[in-house]
């Protein structure tokens, strides 16, 4: 559950709407929707070091294009 929550404010913050507002909003936002979502602390941690990880793999393999 808590992937497709980060990749729903992955895509919300993408949006131009939102893309277009100060830093500060687009962070307010980005945290009211992890809230909304109901992602602890942890499971952020453990999804960002995941996230982290796949793209630090990805680079050593030359692949620039992934999600």
């Amino acid at each position: 559950m808590l992937r497709l929550g980060i990749r729903k404010v992955v895509d919300m913050l993408n949006r131009e709407r939102i893309r277009d507002l100060s830093k500060d909003i687009q962070g307010a936002c980005a945290l009211t929707a992890l809230d909304a979502a109901g992602a602890s602390d942890e499971e952020l941690l453990r999804e960002a070091a995941r996230a982290s990880n796949d793209h630090a793999g990805k680079r050593q393999l030359g692949e620039d294009n992934f999600d």
